[in-house]
């Protein structure tokens, strides 16, 4: 049963996932903002317009390769592939931080232990695939 709240999908024409929630205004706003910034910056001579540049462009592609792997893990439409999925993101977000914490000792698994708790302790989220509609997915 669908809460309030809940996303769905469905398979666009060319068989990828499409996302109802996120329209092309968004993205129109996300690029405004980042040109405000960058502009803001470049204005007052900060030296980091630069590394704002480039982060805003490693962040685009980064965010875009991710996007295309998840809609190629969904499009699969298996539940262990996408909690397999969410499992190697988790990973990765803790070797991330780890990398980032060099002074603690045993870094990965707290940052593992941190993210997981972070994932886990959240309402449980059920994934349900139906080949007709697509896969919905719902707060328990």
């Amino acid at each position: 049963m669908l809460q309030a709240g809940t996303v769905t999908s469905r398979k666009t024409e060319g068989g990828m996932w499409g996302y109802n929630s996120v329209g092309h205004e968004r993205h129109v706003a996300m690029i405004v903002m980042f040109v405000l910034a960058l502009s803001i910056c470049l204005w007052i001579d900060s030296s980091t317009a630069a590394d704002l540049l480039v982060a805003g462009i490693r962040a685009a592609v980064q965010l875009s390769a991710v996007g295309f792997g998840l809609q190629y893990i969904f499009a699969i439409e298996s539940t262990a592939v996408a909690y397999s999925g969410v499992a190697i993101m988790v990973l990765a977000a803790a070797h991330t931080a780890s990398r980032r914490a060099k002074g603690v000792s045993g870094g990965f698994w707290v940052a593992l232990l941190a993210v997981g708790t972070a994932v886990t302790s959240r309402p449980p989220v059920a994934a349900v695939c139906d080949s007709h509609r697509g896969i919905v997915v719902a707060a328990a």
